[in-house]
């Protein structure tokens, strides 16, 4: 199946004129405690947060793309140095929210995968906060790593690479890598909204069975690579589970994937062609300030949320 959907992405983008994705944006986790989320992710994980919780919001456009009028928001970014995508943790108090909570493997399960140059001195952080894991270590042909659930239940892999694995290491940093996978129960993110935005996707150079793909239960990802550089990881999850219940954009535990395009009404154009349609309030592409920035968010097949952002 994998083949299949591989085949017709890579089809497709190869008749694309105009790309219309330049490349990823912050990957949003909305989270139920904002300041609980930072401590983790800080403390626990060892990830820089430059940007701290800051002050409550109420900009009417963010809170119409997320379905949250009438309530309010904070923002804070944790980010690994020399990585494009951030990830952005939001609180949306005030508006109807319903936690939902993914196992590491199940469909619609967000996967933040991080790699360290020491995997022990986080697993001792996290022992020393009983912090449960979702995951033990396991060892695979490129390494050794865990699982772990954030305290939205958001799927954590912390990864350290076999050395010659090629990976790159920061002077005095631990969490040297970051990337993004999504884990789905059929072919329909690849040949739905990946397909329409002209991103093909490829099975991974080496032929053994990753660390995070053991972490996961799942056969090696499909490659979506963007424009910039940035790899998005689309595991396959076992056969006959389907992703449960529906997310709303505000809710705890939903995650938006973040892209930078260069015409948001022709990406919401092509992505409503594939049957990818927008959620935020009133179907609209919002217009931000201060910047003027043009922005809304899509529902995709097994509750992945897509932000087109231009």
């Amino acid at each position: 199946m994998w083949k299949l959907g591989f085949a017709l992405a890579l089809a497709f983008s190869c008749c694309a004129q105009t790309p219309l994705v330049k490349g990823v944006g912050n990957f949003i986790h909305n989270v139920s405690d904002l300041d609980q989320s930072v401590r983790f992710y800080r403390d626990l994980i060892g990830m820089e947060v430059p940007r701290p919780p800051g002050d409550w919001q109420t900009t009417e456009g963010v809170l119409k793309m997320y379905g949250a009028t009438g309530g309010k928001f904070r923002v804070a970014n944790a980010q690994v140095a020399g990585v494009p995508m951030r990830v952005e943790l939001g609180e949306f108090p005030g508006a109807d929210r319903k936690p939902v909570r993914r196992a590491p493997g199940e469909p619609g399960a967000s996967l933040l995968i991080l790699t360290v140059a020491e995997l022990q001195p986080v697993i001792d952080r996290l022992a020393a906060a009983s912090w449960p894991l979702a995951v033990k270590t396991t060892r695979a042909c490129d390494g050794q790593g865990i699982a772990v659930e954030d305290p939205d239940g958001f799927p954590v892999l912390v990864i350290q690479r076999s050395a010659g694995s090629g990976t790159a290491t920061a002077p005095g940093k631990n969490v040297i890598g970051l990337q993004f996978g999504y884990t789905v129960s059929s072919d329909a993110v690849l040949n739905g909204p990946f397909k329409a935005l002209h991103l093909a996707a490829e099975p991974p150079q080496h032929g053994c069975k990753s660390v995070e793909a053991s972490l996961v239960h799942s056969e090696n990802p499909m490659i979506v690579k963007l424009p910039d550089g940035f790899e998005v990881k689309l595991f396959h999850a076992a056969s006959g589970k389907h992703s449960a219940g529906t997310l709303r954009p505000r809710d705890p535990g939903a995650a938006v994937l973040r892209l930078a395009v260069t015409d948001a009404q022709a990406a919401v154009d092509a992505l409503g062609q594939a049957g990818v349609k927008v959620v935020s309030e009133g179907g609209a592409i919002q217009t931000l300030p201060p910047a003027g920035i043009r922005a809304t968010i899509l529902g995709a097949p097994d509750n992945l949320f897509i932000q087109v952002v231009q």
